[in-house]
């Protein structure tokens, strides 16, 4: 019976599944993490603008890895990413308990280092995933899954490390490995593809790397502007936000559910996006939702309650939620312009969210300082909102690309 019910299973999807359910729990392990660690960090190290500088060492070094993918990983298998990436997970979660004992900037800035890889090297795991196995009309809807599952991950994390938090970091900690070593039994047990690779990756140099991105920097910047407004924004409620979040638990038990309300929202805008069917006039569109989310965001001064944040994070991370696909689909009509030269620009909106990740704990960190740590929040929504109405006055109604010199790039 079982044979015969796998034989009607499409394999793509067979594929997808053993491919989520090694990520689930390792996706899992890391949203206990993200939870946890600025908290953790602020407290030994005594400041949110030295947390958010150590914190941001993790983007940079995913930034360098951004850069130099194409020369060091090419040929890279799927399965040996995913490997990276888990090994990268255990080794994260094995210095910060050592950190426990030590919190020492030697262990510290490792640790982050170490994160910014792994996650670089999931990201890079889905993107071959994607590539290599499945066609191209279902490429989309497997996008979809796998961006659920993961929201799924990282909106049951900040509740399981909240409630274990009451034991003590090391339990932390060590509940988070145990899931990895989960991710790991899977990873041996269920099968990944091995096909080839569909697209030629080229050797390129670092030099030659940064001088086509500055070309189309200077023909993109408005849709890459807007991508780092909506980063910073999300590394905020991943770093002050999990402080916030602790800070209000002690409040209310609803208060405990403040980084889990930032992710509930992106569980559900696919079912909008998908009755809105939006084709043209998307930058314009993502302006506006921006512009509006650091508006929402600015209003948490409004109201002292728990709830009232509680609103405001949801309809904000909503806001959030339906601009960035928005983002995603300009950036896939740009990808599809620019010929077999795309790689560049692929590298190039992908290290948009680095540096939103370097530059994002940082300025939160020292808005916290300035402005406390809900005070950040209300900062950040003026500054995004200042940005998003100068980008709206300024973006063309289409962004050109110069198609000679990229044609002349080798």
């Amino acid at each position: 019976m079982w044979r015969r019910w796998f034989a009607r299973v499409d394999q793509v999807w067979l594929e997808v599944t053993a491919f989520l359910s090694i990520l689930f729990f390792v996706f899992l392990a890391d949203a206990v993490f993200s939870d946890f660690v600025p908290a953790f960090m602020q407290r030994v190290l005594g400041s949110p603008l030295v947390m958010g500088i150590v914190m941001s060492t993790s983007s940079a070094a995913g930034l360098v890895l951004d850069l130099l993918f194409a020369k060091l990983l090419r040929g890279t298998s799927l399965r040996r990413m995913v490997l990276y990436a888990i090994a990268g997970c255990m080794a994260f979660g094995t210095l910060l308990m050592f950190a426990t004992v030590r919190p020492w900037l030697i262990i510290l800035i490792p640790a982050m280092m170490v994160w910014g890889l792994y996650y670089e090297f999931f990201g890079f795991s889905g993107q071959k995933f994607v590539v290599d196995t499945v066609v191209r009309d279902k490429r989309s809807m497997v996008w979809g899954v796998m961006f659920t599952i993961q929201s799924l991950a990282y909106a049951l994390g900040p509740l399981l490390s909240e409630w274990l938090l009451q034991f003590g970091d090391r339990v932390v900690i060590g509940v988070a490995l145990v899931m990895i070593f989960l991710g790991v039994f899977l990873f041996l047990l269920l099968h990944l593809p091995t096909r080839e690779p569909t697209i030629d990756i080229v050797d390129v140099t670092l030099r030659s790397e940064l001088s086509h991105w500055r070309v189309l920097f200077l023909h993109m910047w408005p849709i890459l502007v807007l991508s780092v407004l909506l980063g910073l924004v999300d590394a905020t409620f991943w770093t002050t936000g999990t402080v916030v979040t602790d800070e209000l638990a002690k409040q209310s038990a609803a208060g405990s559910f403040f980084l889990t309300t930032y992710m509930i929202p992106s569980l559900l805008v696919g079912f909008v996006l998908a009755r809105w069917h939006i084709v043209v006039g998307k930058k314009k569109r993502a302006e506006w939702l921006v512009l509006l989310n650091g508006l929402i965001l600015a209003g948490m001064f409004l109201f002292h309650s728990v709830w009232w944040y509680l609103i405001v994070v949801f309809v904000s991370s909503f806001l959030n939620g339906i601009a960035w696909p928005l983002v995603n689909a300009v950036y896939t009509d740009l990808l599809a312009r620019a010929g077999r030269e795309r790689k560049h620009m692929m590298g190039l909106q992908n290290s948009t969210s680095d540096i939103a990740y370097v530059v994002g704990p940082i300025l939160a960190g020292w808005l916290a300082q300035v402005f406390g740590e809900l005070g950040s929040f209300i900062a950040l929504g003026w500054i995004v909102a200042a940005v998003s109405l100068f980008l709206l006055f300024v973006t063309p109604k289409k962004l050109k690309l110069p198609q000679t010199e990229i044609a002349s790039w080798e």
